[in-house]
């Protein structure tokens, strides 16, 4: 059992590096533009939520590969739309 778990934990932490280096990259390049410069890069979002919130109005702006989360304005977090994705189906692949 050990033998067969090894690799599977190196695989799983191997991706989750990948993923983590990708989102690292992500939110240097776009840590607190405004929405003006992220829609003057980007472009027009696919949806946008309605500011929600009351010490801060947090919206959600999804494209096709990103999506941008912003608090008053300002980009505090974005994630490539398949990142959770891949994340729960290597929580489900408990087979081997």
């Amino acid at each position: 059992m050990r033998i067969k778990l090894v690799p599977c934990l190196s695989g799983a932490l191997l991706l989750l590096a990948a993923v983590n280096v990708v989102a690292d990259e992500l939110r240097d390049q776009y840590a607190w533009q405004s929405q003006e410069q992220i829609r003057a890069t980007l472009g027009e979002p696919n949806t946008k939520t309605d500011p929600v919130g009351t010490h801060a109005q947090y919206e959600r702006w999804v494209y096709d590969d990103l999506t941008v989360t912003f608090a008053n304005g300002s980009v505090i977090h974005v994630f490539k739309n398949n990142s959770l994705r891949k994340t729960i189906e290597l929580n489900e692949d408990r087979s081997n």
